[in-house]
Parts: structure tokens; C-alpha cells; sequence
């Protein structure tokens, strides 16, 4: 498993991976979205986005099948 910064290509991928978590909210383009790839799928994603020019923590979420083994604390140390 590996953890970088997210393309605005993979942008549609991530949307994807919200809705396996049921989460409703989307991605901008002007987010900063990192991502966790298992065997070429997204396992996490975690997004920083502008609210009223503060940089706000949003849309973190974690395959439930990679859960508990530290990978969301490891992604909010690359960011």
C-alpha cells in the first residue's frame, strides 16, 4: 500500500470510492485529495478543501476491509 497525492483525473475514481462508503459529499478542483492504493484500487482518501479561505479537513474515509492498521493516521502525517 502507498499514499500520494491524488490527479484531477482519478477525481471520478475517488466519487466512486465515497459512494462504496456512503458518503454523499463530493471533490472540487481546486481540493487537495490525497489518496491509499491496494492492488490498484483507492483503500482512502482524505481531502483538504477552502471554507472562507481556511483550509478545512473533509471527506476522509477508509475501506472498512483496511481499517484499524493505522493507514488514516498515516495519511494525516503526509498531509
Amino acid at each position: 500500500m502507498y499514499i500520494r497525492l491524488a490527479t484531477a483525473d482519478e477525481h471520478p475514481a475517488i466519487i466512486k470510492h465515497y459512494a462504496l462508503c456512503s458518503y454523499r459529499g463530493g471533490i472540487e478542483p481546486s481540493d487537495l485529495a490525497v489518496i491509499a492504493i491496494e492492488d490498484d484500487e483507492i483503500a482512502g482518501v482524505v481531502r483538504i478543501c477552502y471554507d472562507n479561505g481556511e483550509k478545512v479537513l473533509r471527506g476522509m474515509y477508509i475501506k472498512p476491509a483496511c481499517r484499524g492498521n493505522g493507514l488514516g493516521k498515516e495519511m494525516l502525517k503526509f498531509l
